[in-house]
């Protein structure tokens, strides 16, 4: 018995053989079995331009929601200056409970009372530029005396 006699013989196909081969909408292809030579797939061009079209359109839905988000920032004065976003946050101040009301008779929730804010955004924005500004401008100082005393630390752990 030789090496080749132990090889089992294939399965047989699953497929009849008078079944007909899936068909190719491309021109060149069409009848012989084989893959589209335009889209490498049996599926009709339709199937394979829905597939290539979904995350188009789910590229542009998201840009337009980003898009309107700052075109209506920026119709508030959000992007404006500090006092424009001041005028734009008591604006907000003074439409949301209603439409807080509003929502909680229509749903039935209990929602805690809405504290009052008393603050200017204006003057938290000025404080926080000072501090940065600060911060930066003792920065060089700063490092020539953290760098001074890491080498005196360095210099008193080599003796």
């Amino acid at each position: 018995m030789s090496r080749h006699d132990a090889i089992p013989p294939p399965p047989p196909p699953t497929a009849p053989l008078s079944a007909a081969p899936p068909r190719c909408h491309g021109a060149t292809q069409r009848g012989r079995g084989l893959p589209c030579h335009v889209t490498g797939s049996h599926r009709p061009p339709a199937a394979v331009m829905a597939a290539r079209l979904v995350p188009v359109l789910k590229f542009v839905t998201k840009g337009g929601l980003a898009g309107g988000a700052v075109y209506v920032a920026y119709d508030q004065g959000l992007l404006g200056s500090s006092t424009q976003g001041a005028e734009a946050f008591r604006k907000a101040q003074a439409a949301l409970p209603p439409a807080i009301q509003e929502w909680i008779s229509y749903t039935g929730w209990e929602l805690p009372p809405i504290p009052k804010l008393e603050f200017s955004p204006s003057d938290f924005w000025n404080k926080g530029v000072r501090m940065v500004m600060s911060a930066l401008s003792v920065a060089p100082t700063r490092a020539c005396e953290y760098t001074a005393e890491g080498w005196k630390y360095v210099k008193d752990l080599v003796k």
